[in-house]
């Protein structure tokens, strides 16, 4: 017995299960609710797909669920290292890196209340880098894409997740959703730019790829890609950000006296 056990460890080791379950757990224990191998419905074909870890923080404010979740990929890179190409002519005004989100109705209606607002500029999630990713490739290999499947997945994830939460809304009370795309890798990111002489190629942590892939529906499709050694510092961003969002009192009273100004006789959502 210990020794099919051993050999069972050895070879989920060699999966990515582990690399999936880290992640969960690491956004658990920073107060996330989690799911792993959620399924979704693929917007172009209806085929069910499925997507490693969705994590979520939510409260009740006023007539609204408020909801902020990350979608995410994760992909082992020890073989293969992967390359951001970058420009520092990859960029979206401040206003569009906010309102440029996969979000319900509700929460796109409310990321433009807030796109012009300084606070929300100064926020990681919301700002734009010095030279932002506008295409992501796997290295040393002539085979399947990884890094273009991934985004590829979690733009689609965040789509389905979006147009579920519009039908929820019309069935159990107003969503005000917003769900952040993120590929995670273990192994190595670079990034890939042409200086003022030759190319430049250096190592990160992290990197926010400005995709002109619409499959999120959102525009652009801003899709943020990390190592395992930017985990930490990405889920603190994310709890700036949703701290942000959750003390948007006065922005949600206007946003629920349109609500109620177009749809009188919806109730609130019921628990």
């Amino acid at each position: 017995m210990a020794d099919i056990e051993e050999r069972l460890k050895n070879w989920i080791l060699e999966q990515g299960y582990p690399l999936e379950m880290f992640v969960a757990k690491a956004f658990r224990e920073a107060g996330f609710r989690t799911t792993q191998s959620e399924y979704y419905e693929d917007p172009e074909n209806g085929d069910n797909r499925e997507i490693d870890v969705i994590a979520c923080l939510q409260e009740d404010i006023g007539e609204f669920l408020v909801r902020v979740q990350i979608c995410i990929e994760c992909k082992s890179a020890k073989k293969h290292p992967w390359v951001a190409f970058t420009s520092r002519g990859t960029r979206l005004a401040a206003p569009a890196m906010i309102v440029q989100r996969p979000a319900s109705t509700l929460g796109k209606a409310f990321l433009r209340k807030i796109a012009h607002d300084p606070e929300c500029h100064k926020l990681e999630i919301c700002r734009s880098k010095k030279r932002n990713a506008y295409s992501l490739t796997e290295a040393f290999t002539n085979g399947k894409d990884n890094a273009y499947a991934s985004c590829l997945s979690v733009a689609k994830c965040a789509k389905s997740i979006t147009t579920k939460e519009n039908i929820y809304s019309k069935v159990s009370g107003p969503i005000c959703s917003i769900t952040i795309p993120l590929v995670l890798i273990d192994g190595k990111l670079f990034e890939c730019h042409q200086d003022e002489i030759d190319l430049g190629v250096s190592a990160l942590e992290s990197s926010q790829l400005i995709w002109r892939n619409q499959s999120s529906n959102s525009g652009h499709s801003i899709i943020n890609v990390i190592t395992k050694l930017g985990l930490a510092d990405f889920i603190s961003n994310i709890l700036e950000f949703s701290k942000y969002i959750f003390s948007q009192e006065q922005v949600f009273q206007e946003l629920e006296k349109e609500y109620l100004a177009n749809y009188p006789n919806r109730r609130k959502r019921h628990l």
